[in-house]
């Protein structure tokens, strides 16, 4: 999990899982992050390769805001298993 405070930057490294048949990305859920750096489809990550989100939060951003994975359709499976796996650790 991410907890970067409003004026910070944030360096966060994605890697879809080998095997996958998916390839995702992040999207950040109204963070005022810049366009290339908000989970667009089109740029998707293929599994096996990494993609590294790089932005600065602007002032007066503070907020609790909501991110995962992004694959087309598969949203709903892909917030269960982040869900499930973080209440298990």
């Amino acid at each position: 999990m991410a907890a970067p405070m409003a004026g910070h930057f944030l360096l966060q490294s994605f890697h879809p899982i080998l095997g996958s048949p998916h390839s995702p990305t992040i999207y950040w859920h109204g963070l005022p992050v810049p366009p290339d750096q908000d989970g667009n489809p089109s740029d998707a990550v293929a599994p096996g390769a990494t993609r590294v989100y790089r932005f600065a939060l602007p002032p007066a951003s503070a907020g609790t805001y909501w991110y995962h994975p992004h694959p087309h359709r598969l949203s709903a499976e892909q917030v269960h298993v982040m869900w499930t796996r973080s209440a298990g650790r």
